[in-house]
């Protein structure tokens, strides 16, 4: 699919300008106007782990991430990857993400391997807050445009969909979010069915540094199982701007062998400051 950047990047673009309009038609409800005037732009970060949380990014704020990562598949094989992601905070309790591989490189016997990688679309939603004695619940759905090149080793050239559960709870200084995500990935048969569940703990390190760990499994689309874990940290240099570094390795022989990441997560500004002033 040549044109399918050109795509994805219409459908983020034509998704916000149709936000803006129908804002621009309607006053939002009052109860959106608390979440959406906060005078502070803040992020939600969502790197660099696998699980998403179910706090979603702040109403009306747009806010990037961009990350390198360097992972071993086995075999004598190395790949590095640059990706990047719009998140938009559409309603206090939704968000629209448009996420994309920039650019992947692979290695292999001597020969590389360059191109750019796949689209993905997706919006996620926050139905339930945590309380005292129960945690909060979301879900999310995603679509992945194939825009990356098979012959390049960049992606299979089929669209993918997954629907995930999304469990946030705070114990004590604790934080835990658990995800149970249910894929269908393009085929050439058809769409081969794969689950994986995942679960991150963040804690506090000292002042602005956080500590998280990730343990993740699941079947694939060939029916085979797998299992892996992650541990990072992320450093907020302020309420905008996040940095996060983590390492994952392969606990079982069918994934990758090990993964190292690097990235920055920031929030660019409230597109609906103007609006909620009114």
């Amino acid at each position: 699919m040549k044109n399918g950047a050109v795509i994805a990047t219409g459908l983020f673009t034509v998704g916000l300008g149709w936000v803006s309009v129908a804002a621009g038609q309607t006053s939002p409800p009052k109860s959106w106007r608390a979440a959406c005037a906060a005078e502070q732009v803040e992020t939600r970060a969502t790197r660099p782990n696998f699980s998403s949380a179910t706090d979603t990014t702040l109403c009306g704020v747009v806010e990037a991430d961009y990350g390198w990562a360097r992972q071993w598949p086995g075999a004598g094989i190395h790949q590095n990857f640059l990706s990047s992601a719009l998140r938009f905070g559409i309603a206090p309790r939704m968000d629209f993400r448009w996420g994309s591989d920039n650019h992947i490189s692979q290695r292999a016997g001597g020969v590389t391997l360059q191109g750019s990688g796949d689209n993905w679309l997706g919006v996620r939603y926050r139905f339930f807050d945590q309380k005292k004695n129960f945690p909060a619940l979301g879900f999310s759905y995603t679509i992945k445009v194939p825009t990356a090149n098979p012959a390049k080793g960049a992606g299979s050239g089929l669209v993918d969909h997954a629907l995930a559960l999304l469990v946030s709870k705070d114990f004590g200084k604790y934080h835990c979010d658990f995800n149970a995500v249910g894929s269908l990935t393009g085929d050439q048969g058809g769409l081969a069915k794969s689950t994986v569940l995942a679960l991150a703990v963040f804690h506090p390190v000292v002042r602005r540094l956080t500590a998280l760990a990730e343990v993740r499994g699941g079947s694939q689309p060939n029916g085979s199982r797998f299992a892996s874990g992650l541990g990072g940290l992320s450093y907020a240099v302020n309420r905008r701007f996040v940095l996060d570094t983590s390492f994952e390795p392969g606990l079982t022989s069918n994934t990758l062998r090990s993964r190292l990441q690097v990235g920055v997560t920031y929030a660019l500004g409230n597109l609906y400051s103007g609006l909620v002033a009114k």
